[in-house]
């Protein structure tokens, strides 16, 4: 899930993530960094978003070699200590210096949705009987999420207005 945070000093979108370990250990805690890319493949564009995404993608002949996934964010969180599973929230800033390519993708989109990968890395703390152990989060933990064009051009106007 996806939201934006209307009080935030900066234009901020909020995931909801969970986060499961399923050995039956007792994580104590995790220090999650989590990169977020925009995948501009998963989606389908109308015939006023084609020519505006020249700039980013070349021509539509070439999108089969350039559209490729962009650079969006990258934060890091630490998860508290929990047995099973527990939901955090990830906090994205979205001020219009974060990425130049990513801010261009979001402001061309009319609507529908835009689909993101959220790539996971990171350090997991976990007491043992034999004591602590660090452990690192498997590099193949990754999620998809679609955060909607209207919500994102909402959250920009909110803290930008009248300006491009």
């Amino acid at each position: 899930m996806c939201a934006r945070t209307p009080y935030a000093a900066m234009p901020t979108l909020v995931f909801r993530l969970r986060v499961s370990e399923n050995s039956g250990q007792v994580v104590n805690a995790i220090a999650l960094r989590c990169q977020f890319r925009i995948e501009p493949q998963r989606r389908t564009y109308s015939e006023v978003e084609t020519p505006l995404l020249a700039d980013l993608f070349g021509t539509t002949d070439r999108w089969g070699d350039t559209l490729k996934p962009l650079q969006f964010a990258g934060v890091a969180v630490m998860v508290p200590g929990f047995t099973g599973a527990t939901e955090i929230d990830v906090a994205v800033p979205c001020s219009y210096d974060l990425e130049v390519a990513a801010n261009k993708y979001f402001a061309l989109l009319e609507d529908g949705e835009i689909p993101l990968l959220l790539l996971f890395s990171g350090t997991v703390f976990v007491k043992r009987p034999t004591g602590f152990a660090v452990d690192q989060v498997s590099w193949n933990c990754e999620a998809r999420q679609r955060v909607p064009v209207a919500a994102w051009r909402e959250m920009m106007d909110r803290y930008f207005p009248g300006t491009g």
